[in-house]
This record gives structure tokens, sequence and C-alpha cells, in this order.
């Protein structure tokens, strides 16, 4: 911790320090940045203006709780902290340039009242000092209590994926399967164990419980990361519609630090896990589809592959290829938005760079060209 100077010499304020000021700030951070829209669960959920975003729900800035100040785009998989978000919404979008963080700390100085110069008024140095004080004390005790919620969190998910029951006809989350998406479930070896149909959960921004399809989202080791849910209408005849009325989320995934863990929904050719197959001596090739709805579909066209669903497009930098993998196949979306279709491309490009350093053939799949994805391929709905 940074004593005061000798010789009345101002201390210099560093760019952390002004950031965890932006984010003690953070609601009127928000409004002088012009973003606006529902509150959810201490997140703001505005449109992101840094695209052409039409409806609520990626983009989330934290107001409250450990992680104040904090925002994450979950379509592209951009995220910062809030000094970064001043740079992101107002000195040029992502990624962020050298330049634009410049402006963005001349933006938060003047903001929070302390010029433009590099070092404070002596006046405002104790009360700095003890900012300082208190925000190393808030650092530690934050880290401690998100080690223990998280582990607190990940035991919660895999108690909420267990109260589900195994797909099966009937059931709101095969009939969603079945019937909305179109997909022949008949045409599968074996129903995935981690996707389930679960008979009532609360949709936060609706309040109201309804039933989803739930799916665990599983690390390497074969531990539950998280659980992502698809919100259903009653009986499973699509998704929930009072929350595509008003723009609100319909996939969620609960809780945080799931990234690089996958929704296996078919074994492929061996018919086991990635660790036995490569304990057996087998390997096989190894899809990976962002939604699940999309796995499915890949998982009926190509059985003999072992496909997976990675939760969101930004975990396509995360995952690690199976080590039973012989090679790689990423399955796109044709996403109308050229800065979020840009933004996946980067995070399969981390992919395709860690196959090529196992010496892993790699491949991009598309669907047929007037489809956005997979599924509507094979219902024959065009975008």
């Amino acid at each position: 911790m940074s004593n005061l100077p000798q010789h009345g010499r101002p201390p210099e304020i560093t760019v952390r320090e002004i950031s965890t000021m932006l984010a003690d700030r953070i609601d009127r951070v928000c409004a002088a940045l012009g973003l606006d829209g529902h509150i959810v669960q201490g997140g703001l959920l505005p449109l992101n203006p840094t695209r052409h975003d039409r409806k609520p729900g990626s983009f989330v800035i934290q107001l409250s709780g450990t992680r104040q100040g904090r925002w994450d785009e979950y379509a592209t998989g951009e995220y910062g902290d809030a000094l970064d978000l001043v740079a992101y919404v107002n000195f040029g979008g992502w990624p962020i340039s050298r330049e634009a963080k410049a402006e963005a700390l001349r933006w938060g100085k003047r903001f929070i009242g302390i010029g433009d110069h590099t070092h404070m008024d002596p006046k405002a140095a104790a009360k700095l000092k003890a900012a300082r004080e208190t925000m190393e004390e808030n650092t530690a005790r934050a880290e401690a209590l998100a080690l223990s919620n998280r582990d607190k969190d990940r035991r919660g998910a895999q108690r909420m994926f267990l109260e589900a029951q195994p797909l099966e006809p009937g059931l709101p989350g095969y009939e969603y399967l079945r019937e909305a998406r179109e997909l022949d479930l008949s045409r599968l070896e074996r129903l995935p164990w981690a996707v389930r149909s679960h008979h009532a959960m609360r949709h936060v921004e609706c309040d109201r419980f309804v039933p989803c399809l739930i799916s665990a989202m599983m690390f390497p080791d074969g531990t539950i990361a998280a659980v992502h849910r698809v919100f259903l209408e009653p009986g499973g005849k699509g998704k929930l519609e009072e929350a595509v009325r008003h723009g609100f989320p319909t996939k969620k995934i609960w809780p945080r630090g799931w990234h690089g863990a996958v929704i296996p929904i078919s074994r492929g050719r061996t018919g086991l896990s990635p660790r036995r197959a490569a304990e057996a001596g087998l390997a096989d090739e190894c899809g990976y589809w962002e939604g699940v709805e999309n796995s499915f579909g890949a998982a009926i066209l190509i059985p003999e592959w072992r496909i997976s669903a990675v939760g969101a497009s930004a975990n396509f930098a995360h995952v690690e290829p199976a080590v039973s993998a012989t090679a790689v196949i990423a399955g796109r979306d044709r996403d109308k938005d050229r800065k979020v279709l840009n933004g996946v491309t980067a995070k399969v490009d981390e992919l395709r760079a860690k196959c090529e350093a196992r010496d892993l053939p790699f491949m991009e799949s598309w669907p047929e060209r007037g489809f956005k994805d997979v599924n509507d391929m094979l219902r024959g709905v065009r975008s």
C-alpha cells in the first residue's frame, strides 16, 4: 500500500484506482454513457450501442455485488472493467486500443473530478490513501467470497440438474426438441444424459415458473460447471413467449465460471467418454456447436462424430479439444450482425490455434446460405 510521498509530492493515481472509482459510481457512469435498460438481479441490460443490437439481454453491466463495475457482452465474448466500459462505448468499441484507453482515462478523471493531471492535489492525498486501503480490503474480501460462492453455486447447479427428468416423450423438454424444433430424436442411438427436462423453474424477469430444457455443462474431468437452461412454454410448445415479446433472455447459463465446459450430446462411433476412449486407444472426430438445438441437429446429421454444445459462442475460445480427438469441427451460425460474426470468428480462431498446436485437422461447418443455423436448415426455415 502506498504511503504519502516525501517532500510533499502528491501521490500518483493508478489506472486500477481510476477504474475502481468509476466502478463505485457505475450507475452514474452508465447514465453519462447513455446506457439505459432493465435492471435484473443487480445487472443493467441496455442495448449495446457499439453494434446494431435489436434486443437487450446479451450486454450486461453489474451495478452491485462483488462484480460491481464489470460488464460482459455474451454475444461476442467481450468483457472488461468500468474503465474498459468507457473506452468500449465512447472510444471505438472492440478491440479496445491503447488510444481508446488513454481517452477513457482522461474521461474518467474528469468524471470523478480530479482533472487530467498525472498527480493528485495534495489536499486529496489523504482521501486517496483511505480509498486505497478500503479498495485493498474489499478486494481481498471479495476474492475469498467469490471462491466460496463459486463452489456453493456449482453444487446448487448440480442439484438443479439432478432434480430434472431424463428426456422422454411427453416431457416439455422432449416435446420442445421434437415438435417446436422438429428434431427426429429417434435417429439418435441414445438420448444424452446431460440434457434433461425440468418441470418448473423461475424465469426471473417474467417472474413465472415455467418448464425448461436444462443441460449440464461439464468440464473435461466430468464435473458439472453450470447449467444451461432454455425456458419454455407449458408443454414445451416453444420458447417462453412472454420473454421473447419483451426482449428478455430465454437461454441462461448459471453460475459463472463455466467457460471451457461443454454439453455432451453424442459419443460418436466409440460410444465412450473422451477419457475412456483415449484409455482404450480409440479416437474420434469431435464437433462443437454453439446451441443445444443445433448440436442435436448435428448429431443426427453426422452420427459417427462426437458432438458437444459450447453453450455460447464466446466459449469456442475456451474449449479444449477432447483427448480422444483426431479432428475438430466448429459449427457456425450465419449471424446477420457483422460485428457479432467477426467476434465469433475471433473466438473460433482461438480453438483453431489449439488444434494446430496438437496437429489436429480443423474445419468450420456452416448451414446452407439463406439459413441462420443447422436447426433452421433442417426445418427449412429461412432467415
